[in-house]
């Protein structure tokens, strides 16, 4: 589900920058949008992906960092050109 959000908010990134509005962020999901997804309450998914707590000692290090990652622009790029090309010409 965040990788999937993660490809639309990269296509967002580069259709803004190709329009010349500089780039920009599209939101990251709404814990109640994912615990309905993966039929799980808000506070799992908040306990799952918590800012509070240190990598190190997350249960779920990857999607953590998926997290980081919807949050993030710069990283949300990285992981974009990694993941799904450039989509727009850079200067």
């Amino acid at each position: 589900m965040l990788h999937r959000h993660l490809q639309s908010a990269y296509s967002y990134y580069c259709d803004e920058l190709a329009k010349g509005n500089g780039p920009k962020l599209l939101p990251a999901p709404k814990f109640s949008h994912i615990a309905e997804l993966i039929h799980r309450d808000e506070t799992t998914v908040g306990r799952a992906i918590s800012r509070y707590t240190p990598l190190e000692h997350h249960r779920h290090k990857e999607l953590k960092i998926l997290w980081d990652t919807c949050n993030d622009i710069n990283m949300m790029r990285e992981y974009g050109r990694k993941h799904f090309g450039k989509l727009y010409h850079e200067v």
